[in-house]
């Protein structure tokens, strides 16, 4: 059967002909993306404490990568899909993004994330602190490592998006890899959050503060330094790396 060309169909719009999504349904977007993947990422913490489940360290490393590649096919073109104020912070930084439109983004994830810590603790109570980010090591070292995984993760996602668009295959598949690489490396370390939505959304709800302010500033100075290493190496931002920030096609 010859595939039929979407232009010559009737009432069907080609990707590119389709205006960019008004900004409440990129909030929508980015606040889903982010409670799914908040909801994936502590969920073994909760289940080990409440219901007594073991949930083995590679999978705590693999699942969160496999949730941020399935949200990228899922909601790439609506937002960019950057479900983490790390990488909304790189995109601006490098000028793909507009600063305007930040704040907006950072408060859509990090409802999405406490909705997700929200669940939780409706159903189990605080058990596991909501799955809240907690480092297994020095807080020198906790900090570095925050700094260097998330520094990786931007890093990837910005090269990427400067190649080709982030909505596409081609981007979901490296950024997954580099999130369940960093999570199976470091996860034993500092839990690999490198996302203070993650992190900060158990912490919201639990009322557990002891160190978030790792969490908060390890990914943020990974993003600067993520930013900085992405200039050297490819200059100034391009055309399709704005596009994949914004999430328009």
């Amino acid at each position: 059967m010859t595939p039929t060309d979407p232009a010559a169909t009737p009432g069907v719009e080609k990707s590119e002909d389709r205006p960019p999504p008004p900004l409440p349904r990129r909030l929508l977007a980015e606040a889903v993306g982010t409670w799914l993947l908040t909801a994936v990422s502590i969920a073994p913490d909760v289940f080990t404490a409440s219901l007594g489940i073991s949930v083995p360290d590679v999978v705590k490393a693999v699942t969160p990568g496999m949730t941020v590649a399935l949200v990228i096919y899922a909601i790439g073109d609506v937002s960019g899909a950057h479900i983490n104020p790390a990488v909304t912070a790189a995109f601006a930084l490098r000028r793909a993004f507009p600063w305007g439109r930040v704040g907006a983004y950072v408060v859509a994830q990090l409802v999405g994330a406490v909705l997700a810590a929200l669940l939780f603790r409706l159903r189990f109570g605080t058990a596991g602190s909501l799955g809240a980010s907690r480092p297994h090591v020095d807080a020198g070292l906790a900090l570095a490592t925050e700094v260097i995984l998330t520094t990786v993760l931007v890093s990837v996602i910005l090269n990427v998006s400067t190649r080709e668009s982030l909505v596409g295959p081609g981007a979901a598949l490296p950024v997954g890899i580099a999130i369940a690489l960093d999570g199976l490396i470091a996860g034993r370390l500092t839990g690999a959050s490198m996302n203070p939505a993650r992190s900060l959304g158990p912490v919201l709800v639990s009322g557990e503060w002891d160190s978030v302010w790792i969490y908060v500033l390890g990914p943020l100075l990974g993003a600067l330094l993520a930013t900085g290493i992405t200039y050297v190496v490819r200059g100034a931002y391009s055309a399709s790396e704005q596009e994949a920030a914004k999430g328009e096609p």
